[in-house]
């Protein structure tokens, strides 16, 4: 998996890939929120429908930062953003060790800040190389493994021996890496000329930015509860930890896979048919209480998170030709992944997980009836053409 023939103007090759390794410490956070909301969850530091809001407060921040850095900044003093953010990040994360539920909360949302702020330096820079899909899908790979390594050593051996706080003292060492590296970004990218107008996108155009948010909502709603719902179907604690870091590992293929498919494959028809599979993915984990329900049902969800955002932006490309969907196509992931947590908080009651697992499959059906409409539209065109 060679990163060569991916180039941007006025961009070097190294400063290309610094902005992916320091948006990979931030990417894989979401995924460790189960092991690390978990732990809190079992010290009794936060209650049930507060692993939610704190998920959802955290996601917030990526979205708002994410919102604001589109519209409001240019791409210059780009290191300063990078140190900043990645400070905020560190210290945020420091403050959770002696926190009460209400800091913890607003240290998640400020930390969500921070990763929203590293992540848009790294969509920017994709909206100018030269291959931003194949970018996007060896950064996932990469992303998948990091991850893996570190979901392993949460649960193995520092959550094991030094629980929640241990967990996020590691989290704040990690922030350390992109303070690092923030000198080694581009000090600012060239200014595009000839990106998509402003505007509101097409019918289809919004009809496919909901699914995509409806998708990413289902994701979520599911997978910030998967520890506490294969609990409370019967399986250990340290089956549930194993399920989660077995999971995550296959994340890895995803990114391969979508490396090769992305291109290849209808990404509506794709995302509606994934998200109805994930629906009985959740259900699932719920209702067969074998082992075996356990590990599939967690293996293919984080696959399908990893593999089917690679379909969004060719789907929101061919949905609206205009380009003004796929402007928006980060902004629709980040808010599921903000909504979901939230939604789902609403309908857990004390040990019972049912409302998350409900939740989360309402939205995966959501996403795929909202996508009917287009596949309806795409078929017509075959059939004139």
């Amino acid at each position: 998996m060679k990163p060569s023939g991916i180039s941007a103007d006025g961009i070097k090759p190294l400063q290309i890939w610094t902005v992916v390794a320091v948006a990979i410490t931030v990417g894989c956070l979401p995924a460790l929120m189960p092991i690390l909301l978990g732990a809190l969850l079992d010290e009794h530091r936060i209650s049930p429908d507060q692993v939610g809001q704190i998920a959802t407060a955290e996601a917030l921040g990526r979205v708002l930062a994410n919102l604001f850095a589109g519209a409001m900044l240019r791409p210059v003093r780009l290191r300063g953003i990078a140190a900043g953010a990645a400070a905020v990040m560190t210290a945020t994360s420091l403050v959770i060790i002696y926190a009460e539920p209400a800091t913890i909360l607003l240290a998640r949302f400020l930390n969500g800040v921070g990763a929203g702020m590293i992540l848009w330096l790294l969509i920017d820079l994709m909206a100018r190389v030269n291959q931003p899909g194949r970018m996007f899908a060896i950064y996932v790979a990469i992303q998948s493994v990091v991850t893996f390594l570190l979901s392993s050593l949460l649960t193995t051996h520092i959550v094991l021996n030094w629980g929640s706080s241990g967990g996020y003292l590691a989290l704040a060492m990690l922030g350390t890496i992109p303070l690092a590296l923030s000198a080694l970004v581009p000090r600012q990218y060239p200014i595009h000329s000839e990106r998509p107008t402003t505007g509101l996108p097409s019918p289809l155009g919004l009809i496919g930015l909901s699914a995509v948010f409806f998708f990413m909502a289902g994701i979520f709603a599911f997978w910030v509860y998967v520890g506490a719902i294969a609990k409370q179907a019967g399986h250990s604690p340290t089956s549930a930890s194993q399920a989660i870091n077995y999971a995550i590992g296959i994340q890895i293929t995803a990114g391969l896979a979508a490396m090769r498919l992305a291109d290849r494959w209808n990404g509506a028809v794709t995302t509606a048919m994934t998200a109805l599979l994930l629906a009985g993915c959740a259900l699932a984990l719920l209702y067969v209480p074998q082992t075996w329900a356990l590990y599939f049902s967690t293996g293919i969800v984080a696959f399908l998170w990893m593999f089917t955002p690679a379909f969004h932006l060719p789907m929101l490309l061919h949905l609206d030709r205009t380009g003004k969907a796929a402007i928006y196509s980060g902004t629709a992931q980040l808010g599921g992944i903000a909504a979901g947590p939230l939604l789902a908080s609403n309908f857990v009651q004390s040990d019972d997980y049912t409302g998350a697992v409900a939740t989360s499959v309402s939205l995966f059906i959501i996403c795929a009836l909202l996508l009917l409409p287009s596949l309806l539209c795409q078929s017509k065109r075959r059939q004139l053409n």
